[in-house]
C-alpha cells in the first residue's frame, strides 16, 4: 500500500516508525490496501496519523490493530473481482472508531459495516448514516441485534412477541398503564442492564430498526401464554398496590403486541450484524 500521504501528514510532530505502517497495513494485504487506499490517503482530515502516534506513546495501538486485524479476516471471504475501493464519507469515520472502540460487540458493527463497504454487492447498502446508528447503540442493543439476526434465520421470523398490563376504568373507560411492553428477552440474553430492556427496545424503535404494534397479536398463542406466566408476579404486585387504593374501580387488561424488524433494520442488520441476512435485501 502506498503509505506516503499519510506519512506526511504528520508534517512536524514527528517520524513515525515504519513498522507502525508496514505492521498496521502490510503490502502483502493487497485486499485491505485495494479498499482502504483512498480512506488512508484523506486519513489526515481525521487526524489517523496524530492519533496513531497518542496510541503508540500510550501503549494502546493493540485496539487499532487487533481491529484491522478482523476487517483483513472479513476481507479473506470477498472474491477479488468483487472488491472495491471504500468510500470516504463511510471508510474515514469507521477507522476513527476502530482507533478506540474496545468492547467485541460494538466493534463488530463497525466492522463488518466496512467489510460490506469493501463488497461491489453490499456497497450500496452500506449506508454512511449507519455509522451514527452504531454510535447511538449501546452494548446491549448490539447482543439484542446478533439473536434477532439468528432468529430470523433459524426460525423465519422477524418479530418479537410482548405483553403489557393495563388498568380500565370502569366509569370513565379511560386506560392507565400498569407496565411497559415485556419481551422476555431479558431472560434470554446475558446483558449487562437487563433492566434495562425497555429503553432499549425504545431506542432500537428511535432508530428504525424495530416498529411497535400494539394490540395486534401474531399467530404465537404458547408464547404470548408463557409471557403471561412469566410476568404474572409483577401485574399481580401492581395490581395490588392500586387495589388497595381507596374507590378503585378498575378491571385488569392483559394486552399483546408485537416487535417487528423493519426493512432498514434488515438492511443495517445485513450489512453491519450478521452478513448471512444479505439474502434477505
Amino acid at each position: 500500500m502506498d503509505l506516503k500521504a499519510v506519512k506526511e501528514a504528520v508534517g512536524s510532530l514527528g517520524k513515525i516508525p515504519d513498522n507502525i505502517y508496514n505492521d498496521l497495513f502490510q503490502p502483502a494485504t493487497k485486499k485491505a490496501g485495494k479498499a482502504l487506499e483512498t480512506v488512508l490517503d484523506l486519513s489526515n482530515t481525521i487526524l489517523l496519523p496524530i492519533k496513531l502516534l497518542n496510541l503508540l506513546a500510550d501503549s494502546k495501538i493493540s485496539v487499532f490493530e487487533h481491529n484491522i486485524r478482523k476487517y483483513e479476516e472479513n476481507l479473506k471471504n470477498i472474491q477479488p473481482e468483487s472488491l472495491t475501493e471504500v468510500r470516504p464519507e463511510l471508510g474515514l469515520p469507521i477507522i476513527d472508531k476502530l482507533t478506540y472502540t474496545t468492547n467485541e460487540y460494538l466493534s463488530d458493527l463497525f466492522i463488518n459495516l466496512l467489510t460490506s463497504g469493501s463488497k461491489i454487492e453490499t456497497q450500496g447498502f452500506a449506508h454512511p448514516s449507519f455509522v451514527t446508528l452504531i454510535t447511538n447503540l449501546s452494548v446491549d442493543e448490539a447482543q439484542i441485534l446478533h439473536f434477532l439476526s439468528n432468529v430470523i434465520l433459524n426460525k423465519r421470523d422477524n418479530t418479537i412477541p410482548c405483553i403489557w398490563y393495563e388498568l380500565e376504568d370502569n366509569a370513565t373507560k379511560g386506560i392507565m398503564p400498569l407496565s411497559s411492553p415485556k419481551t422476555g428477552l431479558e431472560e434470554e440474553l446475558d446483558l449487562l442492564f437487563p433492566e434495562s430492556m425497555t429503553f432499549y427496545l425504545q431506542n432500537l424503535e428511535i432508530q428504525g430498526i424495530l416498529l411497535f404494534h400494539p394490540r395486534e397479536m401474531v399467530d404465537k398463542e404458547e408464547i404470548y401464554t408463557n409471557l403471561e406466566e412469566q410476568y404474572n408476579h409483577e401485574f399481580e404486585e401492581a395490581l395490588d398496590v392500586v387495589r388497595s387504593a381507596k374507590g378503585c374501580n378498575n378491571t385488569p387488561i392483559c394486552e399483546k403486541g408485537y416487535y417487528q424488524l423493519t426493512d432498514f433494520g434488515k438492511k443495517f442488520i445485513a450489512v453491519a450484524v450478521n452478513k448471512k441476512m444479505q439474502q434477505y435485501i
